[in-house]
């Protein structure tokens, strides 16, 4: 292998990579969400959350409806036994491993490494319109779907004029 091959697959496999997403609970996101804590409403670290390193956090979508609230992740090449989902005063924590097929191969040498393998934690501050015991899941083409039902008094519900 060339001298410059080898130094690719290093630096892929490398934690210096400079192309690898850092802890979401990073100094500079601490900061933002002190700086500005309504626009961080829905992912607000406290201490339940921070006992968690996280090597990589997958893209989240939030969508209400009237009758519902869906949060749907991108999970791909995550088997669905490795996700582990648990919901604590009223937050979301899911958690999940991605590894790497060739990790422990010696033969293997990475010559582009842009895929976030390892553990991650992703919190998401669940609204209070939620009955957190109502809630279904659905994992296919590695999105995950939790789709949580609205309490009977968050519904929408149309007042007759007499």
């Amino acid at each position: 292998m060339h001298n410059n091959q080898e130094n690719i697959a290093q630096q892929g496999n490398s934690s210096h990579w400079p192309f690898r997403r850092r802890g979401y609970f990073s100094p500079a996101q601490r900061m933002l969400n002190r700086l500005y804590p309504d626009v961080g409403e829905y992912a607000v670290p406290d201490k339940w959350m921070l006992d968690v390193e996280t090597d990589w956090v997958p893209s989240v979508d939030m969508v209400e409806k009237i009758d519902s609230i869906i949060i749907r992740l991108d999970l791909p090449g995550v088997e669905t036994d490795s996700v582990r989902l648990t919901i604590h005063e009223g937050m979301l924590r899911i958690e999940c491993e991605r590894r790497d097929e060739f990790e422990n191969d010696e033969d293997a040498k990475h010559f582009c490494c842009e895929r976030n393998t390892g553990t991650f934690a992703r919190f998401i501050q669940l609204p209070e319109s939620i009955d957190a015991e109502k809630v279904t899941t659905e994992f296919k083409n590695g999105v995950l779907k939790l789709t949580f039902e609205k309490k009977a008094s968050a519904k929408p519900r149309e007042i007759k004029i007499s």
